[in-house]
């Protein structure tokens, strides 16, 4: 475990004081299920949760001083506790200006490229290389509420399935009940392998629009803005020494 920052600890506790929260020591992370980034423990554990989020945001809050708890939600439920403040700290969050009211964003993304990406069922013999290729789709399965790119969010051609976990796009694809998915290629990848789904689903494409980044986000209703700095400064920290390179390497191949 890296040592605490000079002096940063030390003053952790009276930043915490200006915190709204009854508690000021302790946070809430947002649970949800994003693997190899976010994997929840049996039965949605929250508390045995493991996975590359989950071992960063650790490692920050105990450098801090700081009491990290968890709560499992679903992500349209994790972004609408997040806005009443119910949870603390969010992670895996595309950047968009509609969320900036009610969340802070880390400096630094923690993982600079989240590809977008489309599967389809392995037996589909129509070639899809192109976003248009979608739209003479019958049944599209996205992620309620997720931020893809503009033209996507926004698109009112497309025949968009809207689920509340990519967990339940896998079998619905496999079973015939969705033409294609949209989703982010690295958790995809990771689940088609754990799963052994490589005979029944294939990546299609990798949409040429959806390489984004992925930020830590804290609530602006809950958290201060100097722990949101304290928050912030340790993970540029950590970025920069090469720490969070580490953890990731821990579960992905890149």
């Amino acid at each position: 475990m890296m040592s605490k920052p000079p002096l940063l600890a030390s003053l952790i506790f009276a930043l915490l004081a200006l915190t709204p929260k009854a508690n000021t020591n302790e946070l809430i992370a947002a649970v949800h299920t994003a693997p190899p980034f976010i994997i929840p423990g049996d039965n949605f554990d929250a508390d045995a949760s493991e996975g590359i989020d989950i071992l960063i945001l650790k490692e920050i809050t105990e450098n801090l001083g700081i009491s990290l708890k968890f709560k499992y939600c679903a992500w349209h439920s994790c972004l609408k506790q997040i806005k009443q403040g119910k949870i603390d700290i969010l992670s895996f969050t595309n950047k968009r200006e509609a969320r900036e009211p009610y969340l802070y964003y880390l400096s630094m993304p923690y993982i600079s490229e989240n590809p977008t990406a489309v599967y389809t069922r392995a037996e589909d013999q129509h070639k899809m290389t192109s976003y248009e290729d979608l739209l003479g789709l019958e049944r599209v399965g996205l992620i309620s509420n997720a931020a893809h790119f503009p033209r996507l969010d926004q698109d009112q051609i497309m025949n968009k399935v809207h689920v509340n976990s990519a967990e339940q796009l896998y079998p619905m694809l496999a079973l015939g009940r969705l033409d294609a998915i949209i989703v982010a290629q690295r958790v995809a990848d990771h689940r088609i392998k754990v799963k052994g789904l490589g005979d029944t689903i294939k990546l299609a494409f990798r949409l040429s629009s959806g390489q984004q980044p992925l930020y830590i986000t804290l609530s602006k209703k809950n958290v201060s803005k100097a722990v949101f700095q304290a928050i912030d400064e340790e993970h540029s920290r950590l970025i920069n020494n090469g720490r969070i390179d580490e953890i990731i390497s821990l579960y992905t191949n890149h």
